[in-house]
């Protein structure tokens, strides 16, 4: 495969025009935002993508700063996407299928169960043929993941960033579709036919048909309907529970006005009481002055129960935030550990004790390993994971102190791969 705009060694000449052109489509902002709250985007590189002789799509990747270093892009956990606009009069689901699945195979190791299931989804989830103007977003944000979008419809969600890099590695992993093609992605050129790239994603727009026929890929003309009624539902339900809301303000409010004529009228009775009840003012007095002192006495044992109340419970909170934060680095941790190839080969067997201290900000400052006791493969799997998490998993703010030491085991065993289990803390009572 090879991209329509071939690698040309040498200063490559462009008119002012053009590059002037370019810079200004750059700057009205292509990168389209699917979290307001999500950091801006930038392009970082454009492409055509062919594939014997036809070109399929433009391709474009964008970042929130200029990035050349494929690994350093592959590693950046922050917010990213690839744009993909359909320039193919026809892209059919068999070649759209063929051209993902080589492409993944050759750029990526083989991936886990789970990430295997993401891809053979996306690889096959065209239902009918992609026409000229399409456009295909994959994009990933760290709060909700990696999701896939055909014309505005979302057709595939996932977790993490695994779905999102191991597409990205097809444009530039080791076997990208060309040198030219990956270069052009990894630096934005300034030549004509990036100009002519920038000027088809800025001018390209979806018809609500072509939204309207990806719907109807995800879902049957039943559910459609049923869909289109329970919007129109919600929305009467809306107005309803406004004007609900608003009757009840001025309900409330006519009851105020009564409960205030009511306290009148029981202040005009009390007085009329005293006035009656003079000749026994000193016994009223003294029987006061006992509730009060009772009164005293009771808010004192209160506040002393509340405050032993409040110790305790800070305890247990404590540590149970202490417990789940523990809870929480073990089994990310584990999850990122597996079994080194050289260990099964060598037939390495042993349960691996690691300590560490966290701070703050999650990250691990000290690893405590013996090495004598295990051998080195399996207790550097275990440290190399301990390594990866640092700073991924902050703190809770609730937790009090500075540091904490964590430990962690782990069983390398070659008949079985059951660990112990992780148990997850219970709230204390008086945090549900």
């Amino acid at each position: 495969m090879s991209v329509t705009s071939q690698y040309i060694h040498g200063r490559t000449k462009v008119d002012f025009q053009s590059t002037l052109a370019l810079m200004l489509l750059l700057v009205c902002g292509l990168a389209p935002s699917l979290n307001l709250n999500a950091a801006p985007l930038s392009i970082n590189g454009l492409a055509t993508y062919n594939n014997l002789t036809k070109d399929y799509y433009v391709a474009s990747l964008y970042l929130s700063q200029p990035e050349s270093d494929a690994q350093k892009i592959l590693n950046l956990k922050q917010h990213k996407q690839m744009k993909l606009l359909v320039t193919a009069k026809r892209w059919s689901p068999r070649a759209w299928t063929k051209q993902w699945q080589e492409n993944i195979a050759i750029n990526n190791e083989l991936p886990h169960q789970a990430l295997l299931k993401k891809l053979e989804l996306f690889t096959t989830i065209l239902k009918g043929n992609l026409l000229a103007g399409d456009l295909i977003l994959i994009n990933y944000e760290p709060i909700s993941g990696t999701q896939i979008f055909i014309n505005q419809q979302r057709v595939l969600v996932s977790s993490d960033m695994a779905l999102f890099n191991a597409l990205l590695a097809t444009w530039i992993g080791k076997l990208p579709p060309s040198r030219n093609f990956k270069k052009r992605i990894l630096s934005l050129a300034t030549d004509k036919q990036a100009l002519a790239d920038t000027q088809k994603l800025y001018s390209a727009q979806v018809s609500k048909k072509r939204m309207n026929a990806i719907k109807h890929w995800l879902f049957t003309p039943e559910q459609i309907t049923k869909m289109e009624k329970d919007k129109r539902q919600k929305s009467q339900r809306l107005h309803f529970l406004k004007a609900q809301q608003q009757a009840l303000k001025v309900t409330e409010k006519a009851a105020l006005e009564v409960q205030k004529l009511e306290l009148a009228a029981q202040a005009q009775r009390l007085i009329k009481i005293k006035k009656e009840q003079a000749s026994q003012l000193l016994i009223a007095k003294q029987q006061r002055q006992a509730q009060q002192i009772a009164s005293q006495l009771k808010r004192d044992k209160q506040i002393r129960n509340a405050k032993l109340k409040n110790e305790k419970e800070s305890k247990l909170e404590n540590s149970y935030y202490k417990n789940l934060y523990i809870w929480q680095l073990r089994t990310a941790i584990r999850d990122k550990i597996s079994y080194p190839a050289w260990a099964r080969e060598f037939n390495q067997e042993a349960i691996i004790d690691v300590s560490f201290t966290i701070n703050t900000k999650g990250k691990v400052i000290e690893i405590e390993a013996d090495e004598d006791k295990a051998p080195k493969l399996l207790i550097g799997e275990v440290v190399k994971s301990i390594e990866s998490t640092s700073g991924q998993i902050v703190p809770p703010k609730k937790l009090k102190g500075s540091n904490w030491k964590v430990s962690i085991n782990h069983s390398f065993n070659l008949r079985s791969k059951v660990q112990s289990i992780l148990v997850q803390p219970a709230k204390p009572r008086h945090l549900l």
